[in-house]
């Protein structure tokens, strides 16, 4: 699973680093745009005069990323990023309240380097960040039955967004582009 900001400079993504590992790593990976860029009308005057060697297509540089493991366990496929593409909403696997594994929402701050829980005991996946990014939208599973509900990020208030009481499959929440 991978999820890539909407400055397409980072990218989200879980899975294992080499063939041994056992766990899952969840990594974020950071475009190195540090390098400075050649300058082209040099590039260009170069190629003029230049023999090609080989063949005529050109080669181009691959981007260069740095990768750092943010967290490792187990991962749900679904990542939620920030606009200010600093902050990634996720789902881990984890024991719950009376020892079961369930889901559970973290949002991670790449400034701060810090991953905090923002759920507890919710069976919660599918983190979508709100309109003002205050707050995350998730499903949200209770005896068998997934409502869509509504977390502040700072004061951890929940609001259910859906009261559905029978067998209902919610996945993958979005928001219009209004924000309603």
């Amino acid at each position: 699973a991978f999820s890539i900001s909407l400055d397409s400079l980072h990218i989200a993504l879980a899975g294992k680093d080499d063939k041994d590992q056992w766990d899952q790593s969840l990594f974020v990976a950071v475009q190195d745009t540090s390098k400075p860029k050649p300058d082209k009308m040099k590039l260009f005057i170069k190629d003029l005069f230049e023999k090609k060697k080989g063949s005529d297509k050109k080669k181009q540089s691959k981007p260069k990323y740095k990768k750092e493991e943010i967290d490792f366990g187990r991962f749900h496929q679904s990542f939620s990023w920030a606009s200010d593409n600093n902050r990634l909403a996720y789902a881990k696997y984890r024991y719950g309240k009376y020892g079961s594994f369930l889901w559970d929402i973290r949002v991670y701050n790449q400034e701060e380097k810090k991953a905090v829980w923002i759920t507890e005991n919710k069976r919660a996946a599918y983190p979508v960040w709100d309109e003002d990014e205050t707050g995350l939208y998730f499903v949200s599973h209770e005896r068998g039955i997934a409502n869509i509900l509504h977390i502040d990020v700072e004061t951890r208030e929940e609001v259910a967004v859906t009261d559905f009481s029978e067998d209902i499959q919610v996945i993958t929440p979005a928001l219009s582009p209004d924000g309603n």
